[in-house]
């Protein structure tokens, strides 16, 4: 029995079509998942692509986190370091939510990109990674802070600010302030 090449081409379509099924669109989810917090009127999550690069921002107030990355970086990649990023290493006090709502989906992202990762602490894994990808998709940090009608920007090294220790440090100011803002009987839950 000979198939078709259009039969042989549906099939292929179809089984590829439902490998991507369960992988989504992180770029997209993102906004959905920052749009929960409440305590902001506009999550400050967007991304621009250029003639020549990926423009990734993350400015829930007067201050940004920013990467850039050619444009032949993978949709896929710029999504999961977007993902990744905030998660680990932006610092934010308005993550808390966003943190809950997208742990499984890092836990998996880290996962995927780990295997050149010695396995060590949640940190030292998250920033091999973060600083991995990176490096392969020449990925450029800065931080923008708009103050008294000025613009100022600055380059972040990667390896300074995706450090375990920086990653560490992040978590613990975040989680310290999120503990701040509970209410007392919320505490001895």
């Amino acid at each position: 029995m000979k198939l078709s090449v259009r039969a042989i081409l549906a099939v292929l379509l179809i089984g590829t079509s439902t490998a991507y099924a369960d992988d989504p669109d992180v770029l997209r989810l993102i906004p959905q998942l920052l749009a929960k917090n409440e305590r902001l009127e506009d999550h400050g999550f967007k991304v621009t692509r250029t003639k020549t690069q990926w423009v990734v921002t993350y400015c829930p107030d007067n201050t940004c986190d920013i990467f850039r990355t050619p444009l032949q970086t993978p949709r896929k990649v710029v999504g999961d370091f977007a993902l990744l990023w905030l998660y680990f290493s932006s610092g934010y006090i308005y993550l808390e939510s966003f943190e809950t709502d997208a742990q499984s989906l890092v836990e998996s992202t880290v996962e995927r990109y780990s295997n050149e990762c010695p396995p060590t602490t949640e940190e030292a894994t998250a920033s091999c990674v973060l600083i991995t990808l990176a490096t392969r998709h020449n990925i450029r940090l800065a931080f923008r802070r708009y103050d008294e009608g000025g613009v100022v920007e600055s380059k972040v090294q990667p390896t300074k600010k995706l450090s375990p220790e920086r990653i560490r440090d992040a978590k613990w100011w975040q989680r310290n302030e999120w503990e701040k803002t509970k209410e007392p009987w919320e505490l001895n839950r």
